[in-house]
């Protein structure tokens, strides 16, 4: 992951400015990734101002996490990145990461919109997929299974989800009826004997393009309109230098360009870096 100078880093101020220019565009919906969005200096002043519900996607691995303060938070919802429940191997994943520091900061947690989100790698935490959603049941969240975008030269092996959501309904673990939640990707069932809800985001075997309606913009200002495209498009100067009606007509050309991109490209930058 290549390092970024402060300077060229979008300020909270054209952030701010940027979420008013979108919500002109109709977008309500607006969610802070990574790498881990709480790991920026003053981000807790940030989002404490933000005067509309916003969702956020974080690993809970950092140790100093201010977990009451983030429980007062306008947080729509929450979703937890975790790959694996054995320590170890969460170790591993998370590179040096601490099972405990997550657990920990998770089991605080006080928001009841919780989603975990779980790369599903062959080999490696696929034996892990019932104490998953064990895992969520109890914590009263929902657990998603993520296929591993294949772009990424990591050595770490593809697992299609498509077989395990049928072997989840044919073993009663999941209810056979899906749904999609209004604009989202995800596939959900309803587990049996809980409330919660098992996802599937399967994008590499069952492209979702058509229903996808996401933009990502990532710290140094480019735009991207899907990860699987290597295209992106800088909003930095025009943000920096433009009036207004300026940024909203580039963003809006920007937007006028998503399409469909089925193609799986290889040795793209690290998702961290892209924000994911």
């Amino acid at each position: 992951i290549k390092n970024l100078r402060h300077s060229d880093i979008l300020t909270y101020e054209e952030i701010l400015k940027l979420i008013e220019i979108f919500r002109t565009l109709g977008v309500e919906k607006f969610r802070f990734t990574g790498g881990e969005p709480f790991a920026r200096k003053w981000v807790m002043d940030f989002f404490e101002k933000l005067d509309f519900p916003f969702h956020i996607t974080t690993n809970l691995t950092m140790p100093a996490l201010d977990i009451g303060r983030i429980n007062g938070l306008n947080i729509a919802s929450i979703n937890i990145s975790c790959d694996s429940l054995e320590p170890e191997k969460y170790r591993f994943i998370t590179r040096c990461g601490q099972f405990e520091t997550f657990l920990e900061n998770f089991r605080k947690l006080r928001m009841k919109n919780k989603k975990l989100n779980v790369v599903l790698i062959k080999n490696f935490n696929d034996d892990e997929v019932l104490d998953f959603i064990k895992f969520a049941a109890e914590a009263e969240a929902d657990v998603r299974f993520i296929e591993k975008m294949d772009f990424l030269n990591d050595n770490l092996d593809f697992a299609p989800l498509p077989l395990l959501e049928n072997d989840l309904i044919e073993s009663g673990i999941i209810e056979e009826g899906s749904f999609n939640e209004p604009g989202g990707v995800a596939r959900y069932h309803k587990m049996k004997n809980s409330n919660k809800r098992v996802g599937f985001i399967s994008s590499v075997t069952e492209p979702f393009c058509g229903r996808c309606h996401k933009i990502r913009i990532k710290a140094n200002g480019d735009v991207k309109l899907c990860l699987f495209d290597e295209k992106s498009f800088n909003i930095s100067d025009v943000l920096k230098n433009g009036a207004n009606n300026e940024i909203r007509d580039f963003i809006y050309g920007i937007i006028q360009k998503k399409g469909k991109f089925p193609d799986i490209r290889r040795g793209m930058e690290p998702i961290a870096q892209m924000g994911g």
